[in-house]
């Protein structure tokens, strides 16, 4: 009896030394981050290279160096958009939902132009919530997608086009020629998005009280005992201020001076 089906007529086969490419180019930031004891950056150099190589057309030498370093310039931009949205809330809500319409509007048949656009939204509320804000950590970024590019250059060099290969100019052609989802999709993944954040700033916003009277708030952090009722809460023992409502996304004066106790 077969438990897997086959793949479907058309699907691309298994490509093995694409798979040593990922490893290879994911890796080497790794490594090089922990050698360096900078565990700090060791996210964002692998999601740098990672997000290089995903985003890939796999063609020509010059194809492609001008779509990776486009990506990356375009990622980089909608990054440094969410830290200056970063404490306006309002703004960065309205940057993220026309972001993610436009994401959702290219069809799955146009791939550079799908992943470019999801990705950009997801740095834009990166940026907003400071995850990003450190220049380290954009530097850091940039080096693990030159090593993704680096590797992507020699595979062209001795591999060539790939029978997989999506072209970038094409694909915004076809897309300006109307190969779109439609706007209800788009409005329908924007919602999604919209939604799925709500949801999590909920989650996070119940899971965090206001801290315990002066003195409590640390004497329990340091004891490593858990505050009356604190079971798996988040303590902020610098104020005495609330937590912020549900919203979509968490304001960055909150989050970037919360400490955290799991009980």
């Amino acid at each position: 009896m077969t438990l897997i089906a086959p793949p479907p007529a058309g699907a691309p086969s298994y490509d093995r030394w694409r798979s040593v490419l990922f490893a290879v180019c994911v890796g080497l930031p790794i490594v090089a981050t922990v050698l360096a004891h900078r565990y700090d950056l060791l996210l964002f150099s692998t999601i740098g290279a990672f997000m290089a190589l995903l985003v890939d057309p796999r063609r020509d030498v010059r194809m492609r160096v001008a779509a990776i370093v486009a990506a990356i310039v375009i990622i980089g931009f909608a990054a440094r958009a969410g830290v200056a949205l970063a404490g306006h809330e309002n703004a960065t809500i309205v940057a993220a939902l026309l972001l993610a319409f436009l994401a959702g509007l290219p069809r799955p048949t146009l791939p550079y132009l799908t992943l470019v656009g999801k990705l950009a939204v997801t740095c834009v509320v990166a940026g907003a919530t400071t995850l990003v804000a450190a220049k380290a950590s954009v530097w850091a970024f940039a080096g693990g997608a030159l090593v993704s590019l680096i590797g992507s250059v020699v595979e062209a060099r001795f591999r060539g086009v790939a029978a997989t290969a999506s072209d970038p100019l094409r694909e915004a052609a076809n897309l300006v020629g109307g190969a779109t989802n439609g706007s209800f999709y788009a409005a329908t993944f924007a919602a999604t998005v919209a939604l799925a954040g709500t949801l999590a700033a909920v989650e996070l916003s119940e899971s965090v009280t206001a801290a315990p009277p002066a003195g409590a708030a640390a004497l329990n952090l340091q004891s490593g005992r858990c505050p009356p009722g604190g079971s798996r809460k988040l303590w902020k023992a610098s104020t005495t201020s609330p937590p912020p409502a549900p919203s979509v996304l968490v304001p960055t004066q909150w989050s970037s001076s919360m400490r955290t106790m799991r009980c």
